[in-house]
């Protein structure tokens, strides 16, 4: 992940840390890892998943649900792409 612009802090391994404009982030793949904006400003990144796998398909179903357009069934969403997305175990 590249930060285009703001600030993005993250949890990577249960390590917490931030990473801005400019930085770039690789998550070795099975690293339980979590990102979110730092502040009321909007953060803007570029994000490459390698190999890509269902990684598209994943973020344009959880898209459509959230705009009220589900594509399937939401609530099967993390069994139908668990090669893509696992909750972290002890995580809501």
């Amino acid at each position: 992940m590249e930060v285009l612009a703001g600030v993005m802090r993250t949890r990577i391994g249960g390590r917490d840390g931030e990473i801005g404009a400019g930085e770039v982030l690789e998550v070795p793949r099975g690293v339980v890892h979590q990102l979110w904006s730092a502040g009321a400003e909007t953060a803007v990144l570029r994000w490459s998943t390698m190999p890509a796998g269902r990684t598209l398909e994943w973020f344009r179903e959880l898209a459509a649900a959230t705009a009220g357009e589900p594509r399937g069934d939401p609530a099967t969403l993390l069994t139908r792409y668990r090669d893509v997305f696992r909750l972290a175990e002890g995580q809501p």
